[in-house]
């Protein structure tokens, strides 16, 4: 007799046993057979799967087998996700679980990882940079999708301020420029975030340098030498280019006439203020009243520097002397010439 049966093996079974002789005494025992089923089923999963999706798709249809056997009969196997999901792009893990009659069971699980036909792949890295104070910085980046993928792209800046990654606004093309850095902007960092159909790529992180711009001075020059319009650039070790303001160094009117050196051997330097188109004309007069040297001054440039060679002169006191174009004296000076 079968009684107690819970599941199709599982149940006790009792036998009743009678032995009779020949003029009919009998005498009977019981045997009761207990039966449980407690072996659960071998499961065997499929190896780890990789797919790629579809052209124009976040997910793929993946279809796979598990197989199951059980020492009692069938079983019923349950996979999740089950067999023929939608996977999203990523690593899913499946979980599968064969049950026999008598709820005895057994796991197993594996692996699908699918991959973006279209994902961004980034080419070109943004670069550090380093600039001067007040020039302009440029960052940029290349990304490309799989050729038959041709997917769409978009771009955001992002600028790290301590603690997160925070977006520049409106920084959504493949470079982005930042205008007239100052010195506070040094070391900080940017990178772009590359959007596909639907795979999200970080760049790697850039970093601005910003070099302060050189100090520079110019101070005017304080002898008659430095005539003229001074300015000075100066370019540091960085790039850096720094510019002092200009400086004019200028003539003022004067009827002094300078000869140096004075007592000399018959050569000397002579200065003398011309005014614009004047005409002018050195004459060098002995004691006697002669001209031993005439010669023609610059026009118009201020306290031009005229060398004078009297040649083999006697040694003595000579005048030299600046005359106009009518010959009127504008200035002279008593000069001592000594034998070399």
């Amino acid at each position: 007799m079968i009684t107690n049966q819970t599941c199709p093996n599982r149940f006790t079974l009792t036998r009743t046993y009678r032995a009779t002789d020949v003029c009919g005494n009998f005498s009977e025992c019981t045997q009761v057979i207990t039966v449980n089923d407690q072996t659960a089923p071998v499961i065997t999963c499929p190896a780890n799967i990789t797919v790629t999706t579809p052209v124009g798709s976040c997910t793929a249809v993946v279809n796979f087998t598990v197989t199951a056997t059980d020492n009692c009969g069938a079983v019923t196997i349950v996979s999740s996700p089950a067999s023929g999901t939608a996977f999203p792009i990523g690593t899913t893990t499946v979980t599968s679980t064969a049950t026999d009659a008598c709820g005895n069971s057994s796991t197993c699980t594996f692996t699908v990882t699918v991959l973006d036909a279209q994902a961004p792949v980034i080419t070109a890295q943004p670069q550090n940079r380093a600039v001067c104070v007040g020039q302009n910085a440029t960052f940029s980046v290349s990304a490309v999708t799989a050729p038959s993928a041709g997917g769409p792209l978009s771009y955001q800046w992002q600028q790290w301020n301590g603690s997160a990654w925070v977006n520049v606004a409106g920084a959504t093309a493949t470079t982005f420029t930042v205008s007239n850095v100052t010195l506070s902007m040094n070391t900080n960092t940017f990178r772009v975030v590359v959007t596909g159909l639907c795979t999200v790529v970080n760049s790697n992180a850039a970093t601005l340098t910003v070099n302060p711009v050189p100090s520079i001075a110019l101070t005017a020059p304080v002898n008659i030498n430095g005539i003229g319009l001074y300015r000075a650039v100066y370019t540091d070790l960085n790039g850096c280019v720094s510019a002092a303001a200009t400086i004019a160094i200028g003539a003022q009117p004067s009827n002094n006439l300078w000869v140096y050196p004075n007592p000399n051997t018959g050569t000397f330097n002579v200065r003398f203020f011309n005014q614009t188109g004047e005409q002018v004309t050195l004459k060098v007069f002995n004691g006697l009243g002669q001209v031993v040297n005439t010669q023609s001054l610059p026009l118009g440039v201020a306290y031009s520097n005229i060398t004078v060679n009297l040649g083999n002169v006697p040694a003595g006191v000579y005048i030299v002397k600046i005359m106009n174009g009518t010959g009127a004296e504008l200035a002279a000076k008593r000069i001592v010439v000594n034998q070399p």
